[in-house]
Parts: structure tokens; C-alpha cells; sequence
């Protein structure tokens, strides 16, 4: 794999076992230069190429996760903000 800068260049991958719609479908995916290259290197070996994707699958559904997270620790925040000020105009009414 040719390196430039330290990354990898995806125009140098060496993708003639590869078809153009796999690698779009890939880069579609979000799959970056790294797992593009580890899919490719594996060509023949479909159990491989099967490890791979699982794994990018794996990785993009933790990042669901940790954003489902983070939008249900805003949505309590929010809760208890409202909740706070429900209370307050409640209060406000009876004086």
C-alpha cells in the first residue's frame, strides 16, 4: 500500500480485484482508507472480507450508541429544566 504523509492514499490502492461499485459501496459506508485497504488485501478470502465489515458495522453502531447516550442525557436535562420551570410559574400564579 503506498503511503504519503503517513496516510493512505485510497487513488493508490491497488484495486483491480475490486469492483468500482465495491468500493464506492464501501466508501459509501463510511469505510476509511484503512478498513478500504484491509477489505482489499483480503480479496479471495471472503471470510476475511466478511471479518472486516462486521467489524466498520461494529464500530458505526458504538457510535450510535454513544450518541443515542448523549441525546438521552439532553433530553433529561431538558426534562428537568421544563419540569423546573412548570414548578416556578406554578408558583409564580399562586402568589
Amino acid at each position: 500500500m503506498n503511503r504519503e504523509n503517513g496516510k493512505t492514499n485510497p487513488e493508490n490502492i491497488q484495486t483491480e480485484n475490486v469492483s468500482e461499485e465495491i468500493l464506492q459501496n464501501l466508501k459509501d459506508a463510511g469505510c476509511d482508507e484503512t478498513t478500504i485497504g484491509c477489505y482489499i488485501g483480503c480479496c479471495g478470502c471472503g471470510q476475511d472480507q466478511v471479518k472486516v465489515l462486521k467489524k466498520h458495522r461494529r464500530c458505526l453502531l458504538d457510535k450510535i450508541h454513544e450518541g443515542q447516550k448523549q441525546i438521552d442525557c439532553l433530553d433529561y436535562l431538558l426534562y428537568q429544566m421544563e419540569k423546573e420551570q412548570r414548578k416556578k410559574e406554578a408558583e409564580d400564579k399562586h402568589e
